[in-house]
């Protein structure tokens, strides 16, 4: 079976565009334009969620994660780790590289927010998939 890809721009349909997502956020941390980066990881996290992309939900959670430890924002910074691990726990989606630095976001955010002690279990998760793969 092959993957429906869009007319225009010949990306996959049904998922969001994660590599380009991440690009656009990165050349907008490059000019320090945290509203912009903002704007862009709720659009598309929106999207995500209309498409039932959970792969590119999770991507776009753990981006918030990192953006909301560095802006200070307990409230959703600890709100965006309890869906990604919510996800992880419940959908089977294997490990990957990938997962593990969702699990290493979850835990450092945690920590940054005084829970330490909760977020262990959590880099050991990631340290396991780190040294498996």
């Amino acid at each position: 079976m092959t993957e429906e890809k869009c007319c225009c721009c010949k990306e996959p349909t049904g998922s969001i565009p994660i590599n380009r997502i991440i690009e656009k956020v990165d050349s907008l941390a490059a000019v320090n334009d945290r509203d912009g980066i903002e704007r862009v990881l709720s659009y598309w996290e929106g999207e995500a969620r209309a498409l039932n992309d959970t792969r590119g939900l999770l991507e776009i959670l753990s981006e918030q994660i990192g953006f909301f430890r560095r802006d200070d924002d307990r409230e959703r910074g600890l709100a965006a780790v309890d869906e990604a691990l919510a996800i992880l726990a419940r959908e089977d989606i294997g490990d990957s590289v990938s997962y593990a630095t969702v699990y290493l976001n979850c835990a450092t955010t945690m920590k940054a927010f005084g829970k330490a002690k909760e977020a262990m279990p959590y880099y050991l998760k990631a340290k396991d998939i780190y040294e498996r793969l």
